[in-house]
């Protein structure tokens, strides 16, 4: 081989040579770049793995929390309370009743008693009242609410809490809702619906009277009515706004067919 072609060889393999080393370096290069993105993500997958940890964690501390909260403040709440109607001469406890939906007919008076006995044999309803209710050690630190849902004819749920007299405006256009206080003396008042501008710290909202009204025809059954004993905010889901305890009772009211 002579010296032309030897320089020729000799620096065809030099180049091969370096061809060789320059894709060896792009490939390490390319590699490395590869080694640290998936490091990078293999970092991100572990701190967003240890975020949603963290968050499950504090979530189930929170709620553990919540439920410690409920049992000590909501779900101790054992003041028993059913709704009765007169009938026949004594209270009955009423689960579901039959009444005439039509327009400014009575549906009935419903009693809210601290009581589940069936019956209560008829006498003055504060004595009766009274009697029931002094029996709880805490009962004076409860009031009584109410909630009333039913379904219209649009498929819209009308689903309402009502804890004072101001609650009620917006069913009327679909069922008159009066509360009464048949416990609280009042001087100089006569027997009427409870206003809003009466209510006071001693309010005790004993019965409500459901009335027919121009829209009822659109209201769906039954009307569940419930009522319940609470003492404060904590009672009420901070969202829903539905009552948490188990000191409630629910009536179901059927239209009556004719």
């Amino acid at each position: 081989m002579n010296k032309q072609k030897k320089r020729i060889f000799y620096g065809a393999i030099i180049l091969l040579f370096f061809i060789l080393i320059c894709l060896t370096i792009c490939f390490y290069s390319k590699y490395k770049e590869y080694e640290n993105k998936e490091k990078e993500q293999i970092r991100i997958y572990e701190e967003e793995k240890s975020r949603l940890e963290e968050e499950q964690r504090q979530k189930q501390v929170q709620e553990e929390e919540y439920k410690k909260f409920l049992d000590e403040n909501v779900l101790d709440n054992t003041i028993p309370i059913g709704l009765y109607t007169l009938q026949n001469g004594q209270y009955v406890l009423t689960r579901e009743f039959s009444c005439d939906w039509s327009r400014d007919s009575i549906f009935s008076v419903f009693y809210a008693i601290p009581s589940t006995d069936e019956t209560i044999a008829n006498s003055e309803f504060e004595t009766i009242f009274n009697g029931y209710w002094n029996k709880n050690e805490k009962a004076s630190e409860y009031k009584i609410g109410y909630n009333i849902k039913f379904g219209l004819d649009t498929g819209e749920v009308v689903n309402k809490r009502v804890l004072e007299p101001q609650d009620i405006v917006e069913l009327f256009q679909h069922i008159q809702f009066y509360l009464y206080d048949d416990v609280t003396y009042m001087p100089g008042r006569p027997y009427y619906h409870m206003r809003q501008r009466e209510m006071t710290e001693q309010t005790m909202l004993t019965s409500v009277k459901l009335v027919g009204y121009k829209e009822t025809k659109g209201v769906n059954g039954p009307i569940e009515l419930t009522v319940f004993t609470y003492n404060g905010e904590e009672d009420f889901d901070s969202e829903t706004g539905e009552y948490l305890g188990n000191s409630k009772f629910t009536t179901k009211i059927y239209r009556e067919q004719v």
